[in-house]
This record gives structure tokens, C-alpha cells and sequence, in this order.
């Protein structure tokens, strides 16, 4: 038998670090939709992306998982508030300029006050961003709150060793 413990000195994220800006309207047209309004998700929770994360344009449609993690301003960020936003248009090509430049991802105004106290007066803050998947439980994870320990049992069986798994050298 084979015992694993998982440390808990260990953390697992599969989540990057970026900075994140907003902007306002007007927001048509974007670089991804042009003129159509049905790309903006009904709970206005949008994005534009940085240069970083824009790949020619293969952004577009993209869902991110998004997060405050720390502001230059104190008490900016509204602490465990999870934002999932689709990616519209780009950073560069926006019709009315972001709060802050070269960010990782612009928020449209919607998605920055869900995640960051706009009483704060932030220009930019700082971020945890990933695709959609594991995310509450990669967060819960860092955050220690699920069981960081984990024992589990797995049994090894033994094969008998044959003659064909026994290698001759010759001299």
C-alpha cells in the first residue's frame, strides 16, 4: 500500500495575475461584434482585453473568471467577489479611454463596481484571472476552505515477472 499525503504547505492555482482597468460607453463598436448589441451579456459583466491576452483576436468570446485581489488605493476590492466577464473587444481599439493603460483586461463599468468599490476611486487594480472551470475550488483552496490534508489508500498489486520482461545482455 501506498499512503499520499497532500501538504498543506501546498497551493494550487491555475489562475494568473494581471491588472484591470474600466471604462464607460459608449461601448459599440468592438473590435470582436462590431455594431451588434446582443454580444453583451444581459448582467453587462464585459470586458476588453490587454494586448497580453488578445491574440490577434482569438479573445473574442472568451469567458474569464475574474477577482480583486489589491488595489494601490486601500479598501478597493470587495473581498471574495467572483465576476465572470467575456471578452468584446480590445484594449487598444476602445472608443472611450480605460481608467488605466496597459492593463491585462479593461472591465466595463458594470464588472469593475461588482468586483471593486468604485467609492475608492481606483484607477486600476490588481487581479486573479482564469478560464472557467475549477475556480471556486482552486479559490476556496487558496483561501483554506476545503481540507488542505487528503489521505487517500491505493493498493499496488504485484505481477509475477516472466520471461519476457527480463532483458538478456549479451558480451
Amino acid at each position: 500500500m501506498i499512503l499520499l499525503i497532500i501538504s498543506p504547505l501546498i497551493q494550487t492555482s491555475q489562475a494568473d495575475v494581471g491588472t484591470a482597468a474600466q471604462y464607460s460607453p459608449p461601448y459599440l463598436p468592438t473590435s470582436c461584434y462590431s455594431e451588434s448589441a446582443s454580444q453583451f451579456p444581459s448582467n453587462n459583466l464585459f470586458a476588453a482585453a490587454g494586448d497580453g491576452i488578445w491574440d490577434n483576436g482569438a479573445a473574442c468570446g472568451r469567458q474569464y473568471m475574474v477577482r480583486c485581489i489589491s488595489a494601490a488605493v486601500a479598501d478597493s476590492c470587495i473581498a471574495d467577489q467572483v465576476i465572470q466577464v467575456k471578452i468584446v473587444d480590445s484594449a487598444l481599439a476602445l472608443r472611450s479611454p480605460p481608467s488605466a493603460s496597459g492593463t491585462t483586461i479593461v472591465l466595463s463599468e458594470t464588472a469593475f463596481g461588482t468586483i471593486a468599490n468604485n467609492s475608492a476611486a481606483p484607477t486600476s487594480i490588481n487581479m486573479e484571472f482564469q478560464l472557467p472551470g475549477h475556480v471556486m475550488d482552486n479559490l476556496k483552496l487558496n483561501r483554506g476552505l476545503l481540507p488542505m490534508q487528503m489521505q487517500m489508500d491505493i493498493e499496488v498489486p504485484s505481477l509475477p515477472l516472466m520471461d519476457t520482461d527480463v532483458i538478456k545482455m549479451s558480451s
